[in-house]
């Protein structure tokens, strides 16, 4: 009788199994890859809001030619692109321009404004600076801005 050379089943059992573990430990490795390149895209795009606010309020305060602060109202004028309006609260700032709105989820504290100089068109004080804190991720990152007035409007007051 003629005998055939081939795998017995126990050969066919080891390989199955080796080959299971391989691609069990390859398909471990690429989720633990995936899990942190998903956590690292959502810290990245946490921090990029929290720049986008910085930029908008930045901008904004630089080219205003009035700042004032009502408790929880920063409203920004200027002549050329209209009222500019951010309410702030506990967790959270939108930011209304005429076109459209912004939201901003962060929790917000400490809002601090200094008022130096007084607007001749209103009761209301202009604001010279602002600063507040903004917790993220159980950090807090201190935000100032500064509004730099004409050397004008000093004269218009007296």
């Amino acid at each position: 009788m003629k005998t055939l050379k081939g795998f017995t089943l126990t050969d066919v059992i080891v390989t199955m199994v080796i080959s299971l573990l391989i691609t069990s430990i390859a398909f471990s490795i690429f989720r633990l890859t995936y899990n942190q390149l998903f956590s690292y895209q959502k810290d990245k795009d946490k921090f990029q809001d929290l720049l986008m606010l910085h930029t908008a309020i930045s901008n904004d305060l630089r080219q205003s030619e009035r700042v004032t602060f009502e408790p929880g109202i920063l409203s920004v004028q200027s002549d050329y692109r209209g009222e500019m309006q951010y309410f702030i609260y506990d967790n959270f700032i939108i930011r209304k321009i005429p076109e459209s709105s912004d939201t901003f989820r962060f929790r917000i504290s400490d809002i601090i404004t200094q008022h130096q100089r007084n607007n001749s068109n209103s009761n209301k004080d202009l604001v010279d600076e602002i600063s507040m804190i903004i917790e993220l991720d159980n950090k807090d990152y201190p935000f100032y801005f500064y509004k730099n007035y004409p050397l004008e409007m000093d004269f218009e007051k007296e």
